[in-house]
């Protein structure tokens, strides 16, 4: 039998649980560590059972055990600080938005340099010839097949 409809069920966080909300729904915590860590101390277990998804997670806690986290100070301490790491992260300017307000588009030279070589093989084009030391694209070259 094909199911009609299907239903998320997630938990009521206790108001000073309320950053996880906006923690678990920004992939960051699969690589901030601190965040990950806030995850685990929700259900250590169950943590492996959900599969390392804090929205699954979130639905198999016991609200007993939401409840004795929400009064937990260190954990509470915990959960600000990331709280506040992630907003900090999502407002403040990435490295391309700094070089361009600093006028320091050119301090990137790697950039500047490899990018024309790289959008070329995007394209499908193949890659430049660079002239051996002293020499130009046109000089023979022993290992380049087809060359003089």
């Amino acid at each position: 039998m094909r199911a009609i409809r299907t239903f998320t069920v997630r938990a009521a966080l206790p108001e000073p649980l309320a950053p996880l909300h906006d923690l678990m729904l920004n992939l960051r915590w699969s690589w901030h560590a601190d965040t990950r860590d806030l995850f685990t101390a929700l259900d250590p277990a169950g943590r492996e059972e959900a599969g390392r998804d804090p929205i699954m997670l979130l639905g198999e806690v016991p609200p007993e055990h939401l409840a004795r986290l929400a009064a937990d100070d260190d954990y509470l301490g915990r959960l600000h600080r990331a709280s506040a790491d992630l907003r900090e992260y999502l407002s403040a300017a990435r490295w391309y938005q700094r070089g361009e307000q600093d006028g320091a588009a050119g301090d990137r030279p790697a950039a500047r340099t490899r990018l024309p070589e790289a959008s070329a093989l995007f394209a499908g084009a193949p890659p430049a010839r660079r002239p051996a030391r002293g020499g130009s694209p046109m000089s023979s070259n022993p290992e380049v097949p087809g060359s003089r």
